[in-house]
């Protein structure tokens, strides 16, 4: 056990370990903060065992000055690194024991953004470490993937997303809007985790209600949050340059009615589909047979190219206009699709040009910034 910090007039010393406290961040039930009741002996308890406490507001009171003001006790950037691993680490056991645990890898990673302890360059080293506590019962490719506890048995399992790059690109959302929104960010992601959790249990029962949830993990509903929030960060700076304000601030943070349209659908009841849609679904399926994809082979045919060519012809004389519709969409998506791949080299030969570049010395910069006319007076 972990030797304990003793605050003056405050708990006794036979108490339990203060990590057996910190199991996990979200506790289900009556108090989903989970830790939020902690008294100042709980937060000497879990600091003395090297545990970054739960920190539900913010700033986080430390009356650590005798003076009764907010400044927190010094801790090296090391060991809250540290510490932070550690709790990775744990969440990841809880997460290869069965349990659900990334709602509070979403919560942890963000807050940690925000306190400073983490930036981008660190993300593969915090998803290794989760990686590292997951046991055999669940390996770390499904990490992320499976329903958390609220959504058990009432929304189906995502399969998709399994590639270690694509969890990182998930985990760095969560660290860029931990860094961008330092006072906001962790408030954030707990209203959004509260309020898709409300609607997994007002929907339990009712086939209805679920139809309007979007399908999908707690953990990936926050991904979208905190891609949400960093696109309209994204979109409030470009609107500025256009309006010549380069100092735009930050974007304020989404709102409950943004929140919920990330996480609910319109229930449409689809009507049954015309001779012509099941044509053209034949057609659709059948060229992509052709064509393959990552999970399926490829069937090159000439009985199913030949198959392709009337079922196309087929369309053209039955629905013209359904075929050309179908056939503009994806000219443009293939329009897109090379744009994009246009702007992405444009940025990466603009990166090289910079990089490129003579980087002048200290005393060239002071040597030019020392030649400049100075401006006459007014």
């Amino acid at each position: 056990m972990a030797k304990r910090t003793r605050l003056e007039n405050v708990g006794e010393v036979n108490e339990i370990d203060p990590a057996d406290e910190l199991a996990s961040s979200f506790t289900p039930g009556d108090n989903p903060e989970g830790n939020d009741g902690d008294s100042e002996q709980d937060v000497a308890d879990q600091e003395a065992a090297g545990i970054v406490p739960d920190k539900p507001t913010r700033p986080a009171a430390h009356a650590s000055n005798g003076m009764g003001d907010n400044k927190r006790e010094n801790v090296s950037p090391k060991m809250q690194l540290n510490a932070l691993k550690r709790t990775i680490m744990a969440l990841g056991a809880q997460h290869g024991a069965g349990k659900t645990s990334m709602i509070a890898l979403a919560e942890t990673v963000t807050e940690a953004a925000q306190d400073g302890i983490i930036t981008e360059a660190l993300v593969g080293d915090i998803y290794d470490k989760f990686r590292e506590g997951v046991s055999a019962k669940s390996t770390y490719e499904t990490a992320g993937e499976v329903p958390d506890e609220a959504a058990l048995d009432r929304i189906p399992a995502t399969t998709g997303d399994k590639s270690r790059e694509q969890q990182l690109s998930k985990l760095r959302q969560f660290i860029h809007l931990g860094n961008k929104y330092d006072s906001d960010a962790l408030d954030l992601i707990r209203t959004a985790r509260n309020m898709h959790i409300d609607l997994l249990r007002q929907a339990n029962g009712s086939d209805e209600a679920r139809r309007g949830i979007k399908p999908g993990s707690t953990y990936n509903i926050l991904v979208d949050v905190a891609r949400a929030q960093l696109k309209k960060q994204r979109e409030a700076v470009e609107a500025g340059k256009k309006s010549g304000n380069k100092h735009v601030g930050l974007a304020p943070v989404l709102t409950n009615n943004e929140l919920s349209a990330l996480m609910t659908q319109p229930i449409i009841d689809k009507a049954p589909m015309t001779g012509e849609e099941k044509l053209l679904a034949a057609y659709i399926t059948a060229k992509a047979a052709e064509k393959g994809g990552k999970e399926r082979n490829p069937v090159p045919s000439d009985e199913l190219s030949n198959a392709i060519q009337w079922l196309r012809a087929a369309l053209a004389a039955t629905a013209p206009d359904l075929l050309k519709e179908h056939e503009d969409k994806l000219a443009q998506a293939e329009a897109d699709k090379a744009q994009a791949e246009q702007a992405k080299a444009e940025r990466k030969a603009e990166a090289e040009r910079k990089a490129a570049e003579p980087k002048l010395t200290k005393a060239e910069r002071q040597a030019a910034l020392a030649t400049q006319p100075t401006q006459p007076a007014a």
